[in-house]
């Protein structure tokens, strides 16, 4: 059996699959963070010392959980690292910058 016979007999839950696919971005995004911090040379304690935020939450986010990050964290987390975060709204048409 190839994959296509396979997919038609349990074909991919197109919701699910994209679920999944937000989880992998989310973790490369935090590996790429991650690999700043030790590029810097920040263990997860200094930046987060540096932050004003816990341990925990550099932990959390670098581990891929951002969903849940607040956009408050996730700028301290930026400016201890020296970057501005970006965030904006996308209406198809135009960005909308909101920080």
């Amino acid at each position: 059996m190839n994959l296509n016979e396979y997919l038609k007999t349990r074909p991919v839950d197109s919701k699910e699959f994209q679920k999944e696919m937000k989880k992998q971005v989310a973790f490369i995004q935090s590996f790429k963070m991650r690999e700043l911090r030790k590029a810097i040379g920040l263990t997860q304690e200094e930046l987060a010392k540096k932050a004003g935020v816990s341990q925990n939450q550099i932990s959390k986010f670098e581990n891929g959980d951002i969903d849940k990050a607040q956009i408050g964290t996730v700028k301290k987390y930026a400016k201890a690292l020296g970057m501005d975060l970006v965030l904006a709204c996308d209406t198809g048409e135009e960005l909308i910058s909101l920080v």
